[in-house]
């Protein structure tokens, strides 16, 4: 029996029927030999006779969708690279319907939905650390804070917290339980020595952290992440600058974004030399990655549209080293949005493109930072 086409699937066919296109060529982008899908399933999703519940996908959704296709990939010029993707383990952006980076949320919920069992190690990790938090300021002293911010981050709603959230908390708290073990023995006052019942509180909440985190498929993953010395120092030395590039991304990305990365990036900046403190530093370091890329993607997604039927011939003459420049009203893409965006990668053109040549090494994306540059002159 033929398979039926999923959710997102029939979110991404109303996305194009939204935006015209014709049913005979929706259909090859959803066929295969196992699943034939003809005109009559697509109308029936346009009439709303099937998938009427789902809804639709987003531009973003859809933009991802046909980059990545096969039939895409099949039509790109000699020079002409495939749009490069987000990498996992970290926090991951997409564009929101108002052209504005944002978070893209992966609630718990999903998680748990796909393994129950870890609802309840859910709960009872959040039992663990409401009790902690409970304990109050007077006995928390500067731990407080700490114990408030990983509360926070474990809700009653499962649907309003993410696996990425729970662990970079959770791995803070490793690193102050850490920094505590590594000076408990010594008799003299220490910073990082904590008093015997904050202490003791702090290592239960870790272990029940510790739990949840094995049985999370994602956490794992998280768990797994590790630096080189010299990547850490890299990575570390970029970090002031790439905050105040963050800062000053406003016109472009939503608060929630901009205030979710510089959390990552200040905790980087004060992780300690532990497994648990390179853990943090990789997090955010593929994160500011992801962010930047989804931001370039953006950018060269607008170029392209400018560019039209022209754009494999640009890329050979950028290939060439003889690309003239365009303007964006040339191209046809000159909205106030698009300007900001523009205006946003030729101000930190040099902090960008050193962090991706640097800190996370990442060829492709800087690939087409570079093309976006030389097409419009920014640099």
């Amino acid at each position: 029996m033929a398979s039926t086409l999923t959710d997102v699937e029939i979110g991404l066919i109303k996305k194009m029927l939204e935006l015209g296109w014709k049913n005979s060529a929706i259909q090859f982008y959803f066929n295969t030999p196992e699943r034939p899908v003809n005109n009559g399933r697509i109308s029936e999703i346009k009439g709303g006779d099937r998938g009427q519940e789902v809804p639709v996908a987003t531009k973003y959704e859809l933009e991802e969708f046909l980059d990545h296709h096969p039939l895409t990939l099949a039509r790109l010029g000699a020079d002409e690279p495939e749009t490069p993707q987000q990498i996992s383990e970290a926090t991951q952006f997409l564009v929101n319907e108002e052209d504005q980076v944002d978070i893209r949320l992966a609630p718990l919920s999903d998680d748990i939905n796909e393994d129950p069992e870890l609802g309840a190690f859910y709960q009872e990790l959040r039992a663990t650390a409401l009790e902690f938090f409970s304990m109050g300021h007077n006995t928390l002293g500067e731990l407080a804070p700490k114990a408030e911010d990983f509360a926070s981050a474990l809700p009653e709603d499962c649907r309003d917290t993410t696996i990425n959230v729970i662990w970079m908390r959770g791995n803070k708290l490793r690193m102050l339980l850490g920094a505590h073990d590594r000076v408990s023995d010594i008799p003299d006052m220490h910073p990082a020595k904590l008093d015997v019942a904050c202490s003791e509180a702090l290592r239960t909440v870790v272990q029940a952290f510790n739990v949840f985190a094995a049985n999370s498929a994602k956490a794992r993953l998280l768990d797994q992440l590790s630096l080189g010395p010299d990547d850490r120092k890299v990575i570390t030395e970029s970090l002031p600058e790439i905050e105040e590039v963050v800062k000053e991304a406003g016109a472009i990305s939503t608060g929630e974004a901009q205030n979710a990365l510089i959390e990552e990036v200040e905790d980087a900046q004060s992780a300690d030399a532990s497994p648990a403190g390179d853990r943090q530093v990789s997090f955010a370091g593929r994160s500011v990655t992801n962010f930047f890329t989804t931001i370039i993607v953006k950018a060269y997604r607008l170029v392209r549209t400018g560019l039209k039927a022209t754009v494999s011939a640009v890329w050979t003459t950028v290939k060439d080293k003889t690309a003239e420049a365009v303007t964006l009203t040339a191209i046809g893409i000159a909205s106030p949005h698009a300007t900001a965006l523009f205006e946003f990668l030729k101000s930190h053109y040099g902090v960008v493109a050193e962090f991706l040549k640097t800190a996370q090494a990442n060829p492709a994306v800087q690939q087409f930072l570079d093309f976006i540059v030389k097409v419009l002159g920014l640099a």
